[in-house]
């Protein structure tokens, strides 16, 4: 792991310390013991308690007077999760929400009444966005105020398998979704009863292909379409017949072929989209998998001139307004935030697993530039949007919406109608939950 970097120390005097209840963000190293006793309840989600205990207990050591409660929150699903945050945050009463809740990004236009926005003295509006990527600026933004801190960033790559790459004589990734088509196509294998032996990508279906709400959403976004805004366009069509067509036309995948992760660790599909904590699913299945991964396709016609559009789907630390000790509570995120608490956060969880949750920081994202499997992902954070629509994050009505369109689209229904029901779903949805 990289070697930790210490935090600018700040000076303050006798006086302003008087004066202050908390200190910004740990920066100073004495033992502050001012103020009076306060315990945060902290709920967690994907992090073990054992990852979480060294930078809770180095916050401590400089905040004797502050007690964090950790809890992974346990679930059976995400959005089951969601759901109960929405309870526990809407009642307003500090005795049943947490003080610091863990959610994704997409949730925050509607969680946003239930939150305390970011005190400009934690991070005010430029330094947030020069220290975070754009996306988190965009997307924690509601009515000009932040409400959530990332500790952690993860979006869509082409995960690929480089043997098969070479046994079919190809070199490279392919980098544009027409070359990714064409690919897809030269690694398909069709046996003697004209079924697929070797898939050349997870693609075109839903029941078999998880995140494929990302995926098109991610076609839309390149595509320079709001969603749901502009879902009744021809350029959505287009891009909902471009996937549909990869299991319709092209037959680089089917239903008859396994969940795309298993299909990729047993060695039956070249290529599949995936974040970067998919890759964990695939190791869990097969430690012996081949891997190699490369930043996610662009549209063919990008040039020079144009930007390149990726997908991010990741979450963010906030605080509920109902909280007591809100002034605390951000003072604790804004410590974890910084960077020598991110390493440490980072080689705490690889000790457990092949890598921890990749950094929030964009000074942090060249210690992560020799990591096969984390650096194609930060090659696109900076280029990164994201929409309701993104799979595994609490959504599922919103995605299932989009799904509903690919599951349309595939028995016969039409693009222009599965889109326009796709829309309507999608804007009555976010009109009742905002």
């Amino acid at each position: 792991m990289p070697s930790p970097k210490l935090p600018k120390v700040k000076l303050f005097s006798f006086f302003l310390l008087v004066a202050l209840p908390f200190s910004l963000g740990g920066c100073n190293n004495q033992q502050l013991s001012l103020g009076p006793k306060v315990t945060l309840n902290y709920w967690g989600l994907f992090e073990k308690p054992e990852v979480m205990a060294p930078l809770i207990k180095k916050y401590q050591d400089l905040h004797p007077n502050i007690t964090i409660n950790y809890q992974q929150q346990s679930y059976t699903s995400l959005a089951s999760y969601k759901e109960l945050v929405a309870t526990r945050l809407s009642q307003k009463t500090a005795e049943v929400a947490p003080d610091i809740v863990r959610v994704h990004l997409s949730w925050l236009p509607a969680f946003s009444k239930w939150l305390s926005p970011l005190p400009t003295n934690v991070y005010s509006a430029s330094d947030y966005t020069q220290t975070f990527y754009p996306s988190a600026s965009k997307l924690a933004t509601v009515n000009g105020a932040l409400y959530g801190i990332p500790l952690m960033y993860d979006g869509l790559v082409l995960v690929y398998n480089p043997d098969l790459f070479a046994e079919a004589g190809i070199v490279s990734p392919p980098s544009t979704w027409e070359d990714f088509r064409t690919t897809a196509i030269n690694l398909t294998k069709v046996n003697s009863t004209g079924q697929i032996a070797q898939a050349g990508a997870a693609l075109g279906l839903v029941s078999n292909v998880p995140f494929a709400s990302d995926v098109l959403s991610l076609m839309w976004s390149q595509s320079g379409l709001k969603i749901p805004d502009d879902l009744g366009t021809q350029a959505a069509a287009d891009a909902l017949t471009f996937y549909t067509n990869f299991a319709k036309r092209d037959r680089v995948w089917d239903n008859s072929l396994p969940y795309s992760i298993n299909a990729f660790a047993q060695g039956k599909v070249a290529m599949v989209l995936l974040p970067s904590w998919a890759l964990l699913d695939v190791l869990g299945a097969n430690p012996a998998a081949k891997i190699a991964v490369a930043p996610i396709p662009q549209v063919p016609s990008l040039n020079a001139a144009q930007s390149k559009v990726t997908w991010g789907s990741y979450w963010v630390e906030s605080v509920a307004k109902s909280s007591a000790n809100a002034a605390a509570a951000w003072d604790f995120l804004k410590f974890l935030s910084e960077q020598s608490q991110e390493q440490l956060f980072y080689s705490e969880a690889a000790k457990i697993r092949p890598f921890g949750e990749i950094y929030s920081r964009r000074d942090l994202r060249e210690s992560l530039s020799s990591s096969a499997y984390l650096a194609p992902v930060l090659a696109g954070a900076e280029a990164a949007t994201s929409a309701i629509t993104s799979d595994r994050s609490g959504n599922d009505v919103y995605v299932a919406a989009v799904n509903d369109a690919i599951n349309a689209v595939n028995a016969g229904t039409l693009e222009s109608v599965a889109l326009t029901t796709c829309k309507q779903t999608l804007q009555q949805l976010i009109s009742r939950a905002n």
